[in-house]
């Protein structure tokens, strides 16, 4: 899973929060 509010390739909280 991709971060899509960074486009970092990562996963975060806050984009886990957000979805």
């Amino acid at each position: 899973v991709q971060d899509d509010e960074v486009g970092d390739g990562t996963t975060s909280v806050t984009v886990l929060a957000a979805e």
